[in-house]
C-alpha cells in the first residue's frame, strides 16, 4: 500500500503532535515539516523523520508532497492553506477553519476550483462518544430536543501560554460550537454573550453565552480557564435534553463516559484523544490523520468533518464576540 506523503506546517504544540502521529500511523509517511524556526523544524525532523522546509513555497515546490496538515496561527490559516491548494496539494487545517467566516467560504471555493482535497481537523468529529450521541439523536432516541448545555474548561497554564496569540473562543469554544451543531443537527441562530478578564488581563478568562438553535431549542455555553494542575485533563461535556430522554457526556479529570436517560442504549468506552497500544496509535487525532491520508490516496474517501459546519461555527464565534461588544443578542 502506497503511503501518503504528508508535511506538517507549523510546529507549535499541536503541530508537533500531528508530526508524531503521522510518523506513526500505518497509511502515512511524515515526508517533512515546515516552520519558520530552523532550529525547531530541524529538531522535529530529526526526532520523527522527514525533510525540513523553511517556507511553504519550498514545500509546495516538492512534487513528492501529497498534502499538508496546517497548524499555523489562526490568522494565517487562509493565506497558508490557499497557497498550498494552489500548488495542487491536499489541505487539512487545524480548527478553526479560518479566522473569519468570509475567509472560510473563499478557501472552500479555492480548493474546489483547484480540485484538491480539503478538510478541517476537528478532533471532536472523531470522538466516538459524539458520534454515538449523534446517531442516537438521528434515530429519535431522546425525541424532540428542548435544550442543551455545554461546558469546556482548560487549565490556566494553557491559557497564559495561548492567550497572546489565540482568542478563547477560537482556541477552545470552536470545538463546542462545532460539536453541538454536528451532534444535534441544528444550527445556532442567535447568541447573547458576556466575558470576564480578571486574571488574564486584556484577554478572556471565561465567556458565557446563551444561544438559540433551530426549532426554538435553547442552550448555554461556558468556556474558560481554571486553576487546575498544569496541562491537566480538560473539563468538557454536554447535556442534550429531549422530550423522551437525555444524553449527558462527561469528559473531565475524574471520569469520562456517555449516559442516556429514558433510553436503553449500549455505549462502548471512548478511546480518548491519543494513546499508543500494541504498536499502534489510537484516538481522535490518529483517526483524523488516518482519514486525511486515506482520502489523499483515494479521492472517493471523504473527510469526515463537515466543512460547512466548520465555516458556520466561525460565523457563530463572530456573533459571540459581537454580542460581548454590543451587550445585545446578535443574530448569526
Amino acid at each position: 500500500m502506497k503511503k501518503a506523503n504528508i508535511v506538517v506546517v507549523g510546529l507549535g504544540e499541536i503541530g508537533v503532535v500531528h508530526a508524531y502521529v503521522v510518523a506513526g500511523i500505518e497509511n502515512a509517511e511524515l515526508y517533512g515539516v515546515c516552520d519558520l524556526s530552523a532550529a525547531r523544524g530541524k529538531e522535529v525532523a530529526r526526532t520523527y523523520g522527514g525533510k525540513y522546509f523553511k517556507t511553504v513555497a519550498a514545500m509546495c515546490a516538492d512534487p513528492e508532497v501529497d498534502g499538508a496538515i496546517v497548524c499555523v496561527g489562526d490568522e494565517q490559516h487562509f493565506s497558508v492553506c490557499a497557497e498550498i491548494a494552489k500548488a495542487k496539494k491536499g489541505v487539512f487545517v487545524e480548527k478553526p477553519i479560518t479566522f473569519t467566516s468570509a475567509e472560510g467560504l473563499e478557501l472552500k471555493r479555492i480548493c474546489a476550483e483547484e480540485d484538491v482535497l480539503f478538510g478541517v481537523a476537528h478532533t471532536t468529529e472523531y470522538i466516538h462518544l459524539n458520534n454515538i450521541a449523534r446517531s442516537q439523536i438521528e434515530a429519535g432516541a431522546i425525541g424532540e430536543i428542548s435544550h442543551v448545555a455545554i461546558k469546556h474548561i482548560v487549565d490556566w497554564d494553557c491559557g497564559r501560554d495561548v492567550s497572546p496569540r489565540a482568542k478563547l473562543m477560537y482556541y477552545i469554544g470552536v470545538h463546542d460550537v462545532y460539536s453541538i451543531q454536528r451532534v444535534t443537527g441544528l444550527q445556532i441562530t442567535k447568541v447573547f454573550a458576556k466575558s470576564v478578564d480578571k486574571m488574564l488581563k486584556g484577554y478572556n478568562d471565561a465567556i458565557l453565552a446563551v444561544f438559540t438553535l433551530e426549532n426554538g431549542v435553547i442552550g448555554t455555553l461556558e468556556v474558560g480557564w481554571d486553576l487546575s494542575p498544569a496541562r491537566g485533563m480538560d473539563i468538557l461535556g454536554f447535556s442534550i435534553y429531549g422530550d423522551q430522554g437525555t444524553i449527558i457526556k462527561d469528559y473531565d479529570r475524574m471520569n469520562e463516559g456517555l449516559k442516556f436517560f429514558g433510553a436503553d442504549i449500549p455505549v462502548p468506552l471512548d478511546v480518548g484523544v491519543l494513546y499508543e497500544s500494541h504498536g499502534k496509535f489510537h484516538g481522535s487525532v490518529p483517526d483524523e490523520d488516518r482519514n486525511f491520508a486515506a482520502a489523499l490516496m483515494d479521492r472517493s474517501i471523504a473527510i469526515e468533518s463537515d466543512t460547512d459546519i466548520s465555516i458556520y461555527s466561525v460565523k457563530v464565534i463572530e456573533a459571540i464576540y459581537k454580542s460581548i461588544e454590543s451587550g445585545k443578542e446578535e443574530t448569526v
